[in-house]
């Protein structure tokens, strides 16, 4: 894993969080390719990607840095290697794709729509930010992106 594995069971909970809400949304896949929900999915800030299927694990597709160790990992230098991985492994594409489309240029959009050729791509963006908004118990004492001035609305986040 990219993560800590002491963090195993907390990344598995949030992959599976997100996975629920793709089916209700109809998507097979989401592709992760902001920051702030990459360290959500990965616990690691790193360049790349993250292949979340509705129906297994996720891969992690890093540009750098180099040196993360862990399965699921694959080093790639650009993201139509992705593809090539998908293909090379025996892996299915996806039919219904969800992008962060609020947070990705119309040229990246065209780009992962030519890797993927899906029927139809959604706009994952608020599903992820529906799914980060739930606050587990670590999630609150953890989080290395606290803000002092936040603390009232920390402590009035659902915590499951």
């Amino acid at each position: 894993m990219i993560h800590p594995s002491v963090l195993a069971d907390e990344f598995s909970q949030r992959w599976e969080r997100i996975r629920k809400s793709m089916l209700q949304q109809g998507a097979d896949a989401m592709l992760v390719t902001d920051n702030v929900n990459l360290y959500y999915v990965s616990g690691r800030v790193f360049s790349g990607y993250c292949y979340l299927p509705a129906d297994r694990e996720p891969l992690f597709f890093v540009r750098r840095p180099v040196g993360l160790d862990g399965d699921n990992i694959v080093y790639i230098r650009k993201p139509e290697e992705i593809g090539d991985y998908l293909r090379e492994q025996g892996l299915p594409f996806p039919q219904t794709l969800m992008l962060e489309n609020d947070s990705i240029t119309h040229n990246e959009f065209l780009r992962y729509e030519a890797i993927f050729k899906p029927a139809t791509i959604k706009n994952g963006t608020a599903v992820l930010r529906s799914v980060r908004s739930i606050k587990t118990l670590r999630d609150r004492t953890d989080s290395p992106f606290r803000y002092p001035a936040c603390g009232s609305l920390r402590q009035n986040s659902l915590v499951i």
